[in-house]
């Protein structure tokens, strides 16, 4: 007897994705079937948007997903941070390396759990359909990545990314940008802004929590918060960035992060 499997509109086997919407709720619970849909819903609307491929989806994550993906954020004075010391990023600190050059032996367990889902082919799969880029992988070295926090004061000038990636060769294909900022106001600032090749803002993205800001990155897709953050001493610019790669194009040749700006910056890695 031929077994006749039902395949639904996300091309998922009826049964699997019964399996990932009944599954038992892990620490990070994320229902796939329904940001599969959410990716299809605003796949047009990411790749014709303005003024590069973007898109901002709010309350991405339930609220005890998100509220346990809060706790992971280290404290302002945690270990876990450097402090930037370019001019074109005040008052901004990142994840530093750790041993060996590894900023995973810096993560607990659920900081490490974590990163392992939205590294996950499960939630590369979400990204490649919303933007169409096949081929996603992640960057297990971080490098860059990882948490970020900004103080009162702080700024991020205009800048295009790098290129490609040091260790891997991977060309950099998307920022992901998950905020954590219970609260904001717009008057605190910190709004990232997309420009486009004039230098012109187009468009602007306040850091609500739970906010889930995607865009592809070119040579072009100039961003940044060049305006000083006036939130409250107490209170820090927080949210998880992580970028994904694909094998690379021949057309596009390798770059570093580029402030137009200051054309002759020249990048160094973030160490201990």
């Amino acid at each position: 007897m031929t077994e006749h499997v039902v395949i639904n509109q996300l091309g998922i086997n009826r049964e699997h994705e019964q399996r990932l919407m009944t599954a038992e709720k892990s620490y990070f619970s994320i229902d796939y079937p329904k940001i599969y849909r959410e990716a299809d819903r605003l796949h047009r609307h990411y790749k014709t948007n303005s003024p590069f491929p973007n898109c901002v989806i709010d309350d991405f994550f339930d609220a005890s997903t998100y509220k346990n993906i809060c706790h992971t954020f280290p404290e302002p004075d945690s270990d876990i941070w450097k402090t930037t010391t370019s001019r074109h990023s005040l008052e901004k600190s990142i994840t530093k390396r750790g041993a060996l050059d590894l900023k995973e032996f810096l993560f607990d367990e659920r900081q490490r759990r974590l990163f392992m889902e939205l590294n996950s082919s499960l939630f590369i799969h979400f990204l490649e359909r919303l933007s169409g880029i096949d081929g996603l992988m992640p960057d297990p070295y971080f490098a860059e990545s990882g948490y970020t926090m900004s103080k009162t004061g702080g700024t991020l000038n205009i800048h295009a990314d790098f290129s490609h990636h040091d260790k891997t060769g991977l060309e950099r294909r998307l920022n992901v940008l998950i905020y954590l900022n219970d609260g904001w106001k717009d008057e605190f600032g910190g709004c990232l802004k997309l420009y486009d090749p004039t230098l012109k803002p187009v468009k602007g993205i306040s850091p609500n929590g739970n906010r889930l800001a995607i865009f592809s990155t070119s040579d072009q897709s100039f961003h940044g918060f060049p305006d000083a953050i006036k939130c409250p001493d107490d209170m820090v610019r927080k949210s998880i960035n992580l970028y994904y790669y694909t094998l690379p194009r021949k057309e596009r040749a390798g770059k570093r992060i580029f402030f137009p700006g200051d054309p002759d910056f020249i990048h160094t890695p973030t160490q201990d």
